[in-house]
């Protein structure tokens, strides 16, 4: 069956990379070569002023600035920020850089909450080049993930017609009932509180599409859009650290900015001049000074916004050389030239040698170019999520094989060599600790709560390096965790319910609990003692909200709980570092575990466990998208353990002919995404080959 899947996922990868590169070569392969080359006359390529960064072909000019490869792209919801962000992605591929795509299929990086790390793929050396998918702006996260010279860029767009194509494409004008009129955005602009909700869900930001959304995008909270003041630091802040701001009305000028900015060359700067996402807007449109000032003290911050950075468009223009304007004409003549030959090209599916206005000679290295330029966004939308999934494919493509050692152990697993207590195998054991820690480490892991403030000021969550230190480690914090000859991870499985191994359970040097489950009144089944408890999102959220006032009974619940287990390590296992919610929550437990006087220790992990799915494929030979707590608790465990026995796990709902709840204190049940029964599989086949002692049933029955 292993051999099957593994041939069967050895096949998909092979098509999936095959069509990929196909989409590369045939895209893009002969972008970085230059494409007027041996195609014009040099009286029609030679622009009519001097270049003042870098040379643009291959044979005039010299190369006076350094090209700029790492940036960010604040990517504004309808400003046109597909049409740049093609651009980008062109840029990236050609020159083979690193970008921050999102973990999902999609083409938000965790938008619209603050990004964190669980949102991206991570790079093999956790370094990247670029990031222009959607993301809400956050000068201080990104500095964590992006080099120190990154250049910043945005994009904005006259706020009313960005909010009729909102309009357009979020189809705002089905869901606003009453709207009434030919033009709903002039009908909705009338009296826009009758009609506006904030999108608000359970893991969501409150957001809003058509209230100041492009400043929402640049990182302003919504509910500061009235205090004025903080509307004039935000600009300013924006002022400061973003480089520059392109402004769609102007996008010739913008991109010719850029290029300069950049140090990039013409062909880097061109692009289908049809507009991407393009939705017809079939509505009448009112167009007056009563609409716009109408809007304006709707979208107050956007207009602001927009004013301020197209003035600052202009200011940069006019402090360039005198030859700017002629370089934009010039460029515009090569596009509109480029665009036309490129349209009949791929509609003709064929080069036709002809001069077109005297500008671009047509070869077959310019119909290759035109695949990436006419059909820009089919291609490198396609590719970005493609290339979203190949970046992925140590994941889900390539081959993934179980480690080759282990694969012998399971071979060879009869008589095991060199058992320890007639169970354990060290061998085996070290084996596994050996890949385990590849992933996992206490010491980054189960970070003292108290160190995290220091933590974020001084380290970079990534590289768990000290910032501005390459390589040097992160030496500024603490863990309570220490190496234990034997460990109990115990898990919440009904099957626990009569097996008397309560006191088994206890006699471990240390126990391990998921998400903080009741234990004294089940003591004689799975016991009292707990020194260390890995809690999970969902937990962190429901304990947040209990330990609130409005429920005293909840709150008490939870403090009794935590007051059994004096001396316990309480540690979220997914990432506090850049996600604002998790981080004020734990904040807010902590608080009351200190108010209380609770002798728990809060902890927190430098990075999410659900980064190190990489494990389970040397582990099992699987790829599990989303790892149960326990599998996880138990690849941290095996870290610092050297003899781990498991209680708890067992995914079955029968066992000796009795039904068994999923949990032995309720009966809830595990979510699709999680795989039990795989997960199951490979506990048990860890406990054939000595690394652990999976317990099942009645204690000191086996």
């Amino acid at each position: 069956m292993v051999t099957h899947m593994a041939s069967s996922r050895m096949t998909t990868a092979f098509w999936g990379c095959t069509f990929l590169g196909f989409l590369v070569f045939v895209g893009i392969g002969f972008i970085s070569t230059n494409m007027y080359e041996d195609s014009m006359p040099s009286s029609n390529w030679a622009p009519p002023h001097k270049m003042p960064n870098r040379k643009f072909s291959g044979t005039r000019g010299e190369e006076i600035c350094d090209v700029k490869q790492n940036f960010v792209f604040v990517k504004v919801h309808k400003a046109g920020g597909t049409t740049a962000t093609c651009i980008f992605q062109r840029f990236g591929y050609e020159h083979n850089l690193t970008f921050v795509l999102p973990m999902k299929i999609n083409s938000e990086v965790g938008w619209p909450n603050i990004l964190k790390r669980e949102d991206f793929i991570p790079s093999a050396d956790g370094t990247f080049n670029l990031l222009v998918d959607h993301t809400v702006y956050h000068r201080k996260l990104l500095d964590h993930i992006m080099p120190p010279d990154t250049v910043y860029i945005a994009i904005l767009r006259h706020p009313l017609a960005q909010l009729r194509s909102v309009f357009n494409g979020y189809g705002l004008a089905k869901r606003f009932t009453g709207l009434k009129g030919v033009d709903p955005v002039a009908s909705f602009l009338k009296d826009p509180e009758k009609y506006q909700i904030p999108y608000v869900t359970k893991s969501k930001a409150p957001y809003t599409l058509s209230k100041n959304f492009m400043a929402y995008d640049l990182g302003f909270p919504p509910g500061l859009f009235d205090d004025r003041f903080s509307v004039f630091e935000f600009v300013q802040k924006i002022a400061r650290e973003i480089d520059l701001v392109l402004i769609l009305e102007h996008f010739s000028e913008s991109l010719v900015l850029l290029r300069r900015m950049m140090c990039w060359t013409l062909k880097d700067i061109l692009y289908n001049v049809s507009p991407k996402n393009l939705k017809e807007y079939r509505k009448p449109t009112t167009e007056n000074a009563s609409l716009v000032e109408a809007h304006r003290r709707w979208s107050n911050v956007d207009y602001i916004l927009y004013d301020h950075f197209n003035a600052t468009l202009w200011q940069k223009i006019q402090d360039e050389n005198n030859d700017f304007h002629q370089e934009v004409r010039h460029f515009e003549n090569v596009l509109q030239s480029m665009t036309t030959y490129c349209t009949k090209a791929i509609l003709a599916r064929a080069a036709i040698k002809k001069d077109l206005e005297g500008a671009v000679m047509v070869t077959r290295r310019n119909s290759v170019l035109c695949l990436a330029l006419v059909v820009t966004t089919v291609l490198l939308v396609v590719m970005d999520k493609w290339t979203g999934m190949f970046k992925l494919a140590v994941f889900t493509w390539c081959p993934c094989t179980v480690h080759s050692t282990i694969r012998l152990a399971l071979q060879s697993q009869n008589q095991p060599a060199g058992a320890i207590h007639g169970h354990f195998n060290k061998e085996r054991i070290l084996l596994i600790q050996n890949i385990t820690r590849e992933y996992f480490d206490p010491k980054k892991n189960i970070i003292d709560f108290d160190d995290i403030d220091v933590f974020l000021e001084k380290c970079n969550p990534a590289t768990f390096t000290r910032l501005n230190s390459a390589g040097v480690p992160c030496d500024v914090t603490h863990t309570h965790v220490n190496h234990y000859r034997t460990c109990a991870v115990v898990g919440n499985g009904g099957i626990l319910l009569n097996s008397g191994c309560g006191a088994e359970i206890d006699a471990h040097d240390f126990v391990i609990r998921n998400n903080l489950p009741p234990t004294v009144p089940y003591a004689d089944d799975v016991g009292k003692k707990t020194d260390l408890t890995t809690i999970n999102h969902a937990k962190v959220c429901e304990i947040f909200t209990n330990l609130g006032p409005e429920n005293e009974t909840a709150r008490r619940a939870i403090l009794t709980r935590l007051s059994e287990s004096p001396g316990m390590i309480f540690s979220y296992s997914l990432s506090a570092v850049g996600w604002w919610s998790e981080y004020s929550k734990l904040h807010a437990i902590d608080r009351v575990i200190r108010d209380n006087r609770i002798p728990v220790t809060l902890a927190f992990s430098h990075q999410s466990a659900m980064d190190n799915k990489r494990l389970y494929c040397k582990l099992a030979g699987k790829r599990w998208k989303l790892p149960s707590t326990g599998l996880n608790t138990f690849a941290l465990a095996s870290t610092f353990c050297d003899r781990i026995s498991m209680y708890g796990y067992y995914p079955l709902t029968t066992y000796n002919n009795r039904n068994v709840s999923y949990h032995y204190y309720d009966q809830g049940y595990y979510g699709p995404r999680h795989k039990m029964e795989e997960e199951f599989a490979m506990l048990q086949g860890f406990h054939n080959l000595g690394v652990i002692r999976h317990v099942i049933g009645e204690c000191n029955s086996d």
